[in-house]
């Protein structure tokens, strides 16, 4: 026992100046040249840290103060990506900060051992395992912690971090909380006049549209409704979420309704104006959209996954960057004319064109919350 735990506090310290010799080229130079090596010795850490931890709930006597901090370190980067760091971070550098961590870890804990009055080695002694013994109802309660006490608490960890990242990555406009998913709606004053950034989803619980509808201005409005022409037909069928929505027992946007006896502004970006690689992308959307209900589930979901991975940052721009900026445009114009301008546009394109009327001078006048999918139907209402 004591040359196993010895083999993992050195391999636990090798690994962390592994993952730092490889973050820090990565970050220098892009090179990482014992990404191999040092991925086979992380994996070997994370299974001794399992063997660890169990042998350390059932054994008397198991050294916890050294070890302990190294197990949970370890599980924390293998199985929940050391979240919530990469969320606020970015990936490399949480893997510059991590490594920097485990090896200091690693470092500090033989320090330990060394000036423990006990062991004076910067390695365990054979003197501190004499008293190692298996013990049933250790194993018991340790199976009963874990299962009643750990795992939900793990649980609510991952669901917290997943919270955490939407709300982050969506500037707040998409929260995810105890009743459900839901938006966040905002009015701001922008050139004199009152702009509604309405966040919508493609696909939602029925009411939530209707909640939409009730948030609306009802004089002296216009709406600038989201959406993409297709002149040149390059999408059969187009991107309708109907049938979708139907199968899953969801309600899909309805721009009609949204625009009914109301006014609109439009300001579509057509598809030609779209990458080749993201049009080929949202065709294979289409086809999984329009076929998924009744066709053939297995042969759509592999057509879509055996597509090519699309660079992110031209998706980024086609999808996202280029129709904010047609909508801000829009917005401009808009205010020459109505005293409100309300844009119900996909959540994710909300923190986009609101950082640009922020920088031309727009003020947050008032916020609302509209549940988008609640945990449980009857508490589908609107909220502040």
């Amino acid at each position: 026992m004591r040359k196993f735990i010895n083999f993992y506090l050195i391999l636990f310290l090798v690994d962390g100046l592994l993952s730092l010799v490889n973050s820090m080229g990565g970050r220098l130079g892009g090179i990482q040249l014992l990404s191999v090596v040092q991925a086979l010795a992380a994996f070997v850490v994370l299974l001794t840290s399992f063997v660890l931890y169990f042998l350390m709930g059932c054994m008397r006597g198991f050294p916890k103060r050294v070890v302990l901090p190294l197990i949970v370190f370890t599980v924390w980067v293998g199985f929940f990506a050391a979240l919530p760091l990469p969320i606020f971070l970015g990936m490399k550098n949480t893997m510059v900060v991590l490594s920097l961590l485990q090896t200091g870890l690693g470092i500090g804990a033989m320090i330990l051992l060394r000036v423990s009055v006990d062991n004076r080695q910067w390695l365990y002694g054979n003197t501190l395992f004499d008293q190692l013994a298996f013990r049933w109802k250790r194993l018991v309660g340790f199976l009963a912690l874990n299962v009643f006490l750990i795992g939900p608490l793990l649980g609510l960890y991952l669901v917290g971090s997943l919270s955490l990242a939407v709300s982050h990555r969506s500037n707040g406009f998409i929260q995810i909380g105890f009743q459900g998913v839901s938006v966040e709606s905002r009015t701001y004053h922008h050139m004199g006049k009152s702009v509604l950034l309405l966040p919508t989803a493609h696909i939602a619980q029925k009411g939530f549209y209707d909640q939409l509808i009730d948030s609306l201005p009802a004089t002296n409005s216009v709406i600038i409704p989201e959406g993409t022409t297709d002149r040149n037909k390059l999408l059969s069928g187009g991107l309708g979420y109907e049938k979708l929505a139907k199968s899953m027992g969801l309600e899909a946007q309805d721009n009609k309704r949204i625009l009914a006896t109301r006014n609109e502004k439009r300001c579509d970006v057509d598809i030609s104006e779209f990458s080749e690689e993201t049009i080929a992308l949202l065709q294979a959307c289409s086809e999984l959209f329009r076929g998924w209900p009744d066709g053939d589930r297995v042969v759509l979901l592999q057509n879509y996954l055996s597509m090519p991975d699309p660079d992110i940052n031209v998706l980024r721009e086609d999808l996202l960057t280029k129709r904010n900026r047609r909508v801000t445009d829009c917005i401009a114009e808009c205010v020459q004319t109505f005293d409100h301008i309300v844009v119900p546009w996909g959540a994710m394109h909300m923190p986009g064109i609101e950082r640009t009327m922020l920088e031309q001078g727009a003020t947050v006048e008032s916020r609302k919350r509209i549940l988008v999918l609640g945990w449980r139907p009857e508490k589908n209402e609107l909220s502040r």
